[in-house]
């Protein structure tokens, strides 16, 4: 088993986790605060939604906090001044006004620490493939319709760090991908809103095999700065499992907060996500197996034989 040693001079790096909650199964902040945790970030979760499981099962049962609610537990951190962050990471929100409360919170923890790295998975849907190869994609909202309006206006502005999938990137920008050129035109058009980093985390176009994750990084936010991009293309497990876009966002955290570049930081959290992957695939499992992945997770492997990096600028 690999080993890590931890800093235990200095004081370790906080995080704030807002997304779901599942009793049963690794989704949301079950998944997402495992891996933070293990790989050595203090996390304090903040559930958006407390679920019996994810929504994958035949029945759910559990409720969708509130933005009143979310007010009331962030007054109780403010008044006990532990409202103090080095990073955010926000997911799934399951109301409007949990959504809008955000922004105010957001701003506040940057006033505290304007340090502080926001890493946003937008989540709003997917796009499924069609009943036959020559089908149109579906594509599926999973959340309110104002939601999109409020992540455009409110949310993605302020966010460092954006891990869309590509029907997200589509809503968030009214920019239609079939190709490349177009993916890397979506994520000039959430540049120029401020994001400096932008993942697409599945394009849906090329060998329907392999999973083809799509990235685009500026330094500084200066008008007119040519992008760095990158694709990363590896071969796909033909399983659909739920809390992977979870998954991935956590760890791109982690390696991002370590000081590693945006290829780097998605090359090493696709690898490992590729194994835990894998393993619950092996094993017929429906849930992701985190905690026997242990050593994958905290040293992430090569990438799975005939995965290819490109990088360009855009």
């Amino acid at each position: 088993m690999s080993t890590i040693i931890y800093n235990n001079v200095g004081p370790t790096p906080r995080v704030l986790s807002i997304q779901s909650h599942v009793v049963s199964g690794f989704v949301g902040n079950k998944c997402a605060t495992f891996l933070l945790q293990l790989l050595g970030l203090e996390t304090d979760p903040l559930y958006t939604v407390n679920f019996s499981n994810h929504t994958g099962y035949p029945h759910v049962r559990g409720e969708r906090f509130t933005g009143e609610q979310l007010d009331n537990l962030i007054q109780g951190l403010r008044l006990n001044n532990l409202l103090q962050y080095d990073y955010l990471l926000v997911g799934y929100v399951g109301s409007p006004s949990f959504l809008e409360g955000l922004a105010p919170l957001i701003k506040s923890l940057r006033e505290q620490n304007p340090k502080l790295m926001f890493v946003c998975d937008p989540v709003l849907g997917d796009s499924f493939p069609g009943e036959t190869p020559e089908a149109p994609r579906k594509n599926v909202l999973y959340v309110p319709k104002e939601f999109p309006k409020i992540y455009r206006e409110q949310i993605v502005p302020l966010a460092d760090v954006l891990v869309p999938n590509q029907f997200e990137i589509e809503t968030l920008t009214d920019i239609q991908i079939s190709s490349y050129f177009d993916a890397a035109r979506a994520c000039r058009a959430l540049h120029s809103q401020g994001v400096r980093r932008v993942v697409i985390t599945s394009l849906h176009f090329g060998s329907s095999h392999e999973i083809h994750l799509f990235g685009s990084e500026i330094s500084s936010l200066t008008s007119g700065e040519v992008p760095e991009q990158f694709i990363i293309s590896a071969p796909k497990v033909e399983s659909h499992f739920y809390g992977t876009g979870d998954a991935f966002g956590a760890l791109l955290l982690v390696w991002l907060s370590r000081g590693e570049n945006l290829t780097r930081s998605c090359t090493k959290s696709l690898a490992s996500l590729q194994a835990i992957v894998r393993r619950t695939h092996a094993a017929g499992r429906k849930e992701l197996m985190l905690v026997n992945s242990r050593d994958e997770i905290e040293t992430p492997p090569a990438l799975p034989p005939g995965s290819q990096i490109t990088s360009f600028k855009g």
